[in-house]
């Protein structure tokens, strides 16, 4: 590593707000007293591809999910501050696509399952997963440093026993354009650069840090709001007739500001819904 860097690890108790809260954020629906019909689901709880029997799912708003281990890795300068940030939580997984978790949310359900009834506190599971990390700005792209941090994380964990390192990756080029968001998902894929490598920049970072890619999972995370959700988050207006689109969240800000969707349209439902695929990915270690 850089002399000019270092590599900290801190862990605390922490628990994950509900993906409600986050969206209704997104979409302005906070200002809004009871909020309106946005959540987001994983790939089990969408494995069908319309509703049953026509009829909308009732919004469930969801506690406030169990405490658990949480896991912060960054990358500091010799002053203090933070350069990147990735964190991570612990979970039993033993290699097989079988038992990986289908995304983001169903990480952290499988971890808090296994969390609650393996010893809380007192487990210790074979591998860290990954569950976010910093988006760079870009002053500090293409400088090689999710690719240090990864392998500091990959030594630490290593040195402690781990077996693993596992990542639902999003590819966040996927929403970058137009063109993008219009490929079926299984197409976005298997785009490869000349060299071989994939062409989303987070995930071919992954591969050259040693994941392989074991799977991809397209609905991994599922969103779905009303009328009222979508106009605040973009200025499209879907023609009558006109039952998917790609839609370009104009109005979203942060870091998914002016970002793509491919927006399907339920209007006898006042319903938008899209998805946000991921890669599953894993890095086998020299642990227990």
């Amino acid at each position: 590593m850089d002399e000019e860097l270092k590599f900290v690890v801190t862990t605390e108790p922490s628990r994950v707000e509900p993906p409600l809260r986050r969206l209704k954020h997104w979409a302005g629906l906070g200002r809004r007293k009871g909020g309106a019909a946005i959540e987001k689901r994983t790939a089990d709880d969408w494995a069908r591809p319309t509703y049953p029997e026509g009829r909308i799912r009732p919004v469930e708003f969801r506690p406030r999910s169990p405490k658990f281990r949480k896991f912060q890795f960054e990358l500091r300068e010799r002053d203090g501050e933070c350069l990147i940030r990735l964190l991570a939580r612990g979970m039993d997984f033993h290699g097989k696509l079988e038992t990986a978790p289908r995304g983001w949310e169903e990480l952290h359900r499988l971890g808090n399952h296994q969390f609650e009834e393996r010893g809380r506190w007192h487990w210790r599971p074979n591998t860290l997963g990954f569950y976010w990390i910093t988006n760079l700005s870009s002053d500090r792209r293409r400088k090689g440093l999710a690719a240090k941090l990864i392998e500091n994380i990959a030594a630490w964990a290593t040195e402690r026993e781990f077996s693993y390192l596992f990542a639902p990756a999003l590819p966040s080029s996927r929403r970058a354009s137009k063109e993008m968001i219009s490929l079926p998902f299984h197409e976005f894929a298997g785009l490869l650069r000349e060299d071989g490598l994939p062409h989303d920049p987070w995930i071919r970072t992954l591969v050259r840090s040693g994941f392989e890619i074991m799977d991809w999972c397209p609905t991994s995370h599922r969103f779905v709001t009303d009328g009222f959700g979508f106009r605040n988050l973009t200025s499209y207006e879907f023609e009558p007739g006109e039952p998917q689109a790609a839609v370009q969240m104009d109005k979203r800000t942060g870091w998914l500001a002016d970002s793509w969707e491919y927006v399907t349209c339920f209007p006898e439902h006042d319903l938008y819904t899209w998805n946000w695929g991921c890669a599953l990915m894993k890095r086998p270690l020299s642990g227990r």
